[in-house]
């Protein structure tokens, strides 16, 4: 089927496929993105984690070590 426009007739399926290129190209597009932005949440999420863990190792190196110190002095004292 062809209509005509002001620069000679134009086919309605070259405007269909046109349409289709670019809702393909959007797609692929966003899935892309979509995928990218996953990547990055995860490393995110990986860094927090270790922060956390480095958090609570601090924590507890000083706990033990006062709990080796105590127990230290229990012996010494006996």
């Amino acid at each position: 089927m062809e209509y005509y426009v002001a620069r000679g007739k134009r086919n309605i399926n070259s405007n269909y496929n046109y349409h289709s290129n670019c809702s393909l190209f959007l797609v692929i597009l966003f899935t892309i993105f979509q995928r990218i932005k996953n990547i990055l949440l995860k490393r995110i999420e990986i860094k927090k984690n270790f922060e956390r863990e480095i958090a609570e190792t601090q924590i507890e190196l000083p706990e033990a070590t006062l709990r080796s110190m105590t127990l230290m002095k229990q012996y010494i004292t006996l």
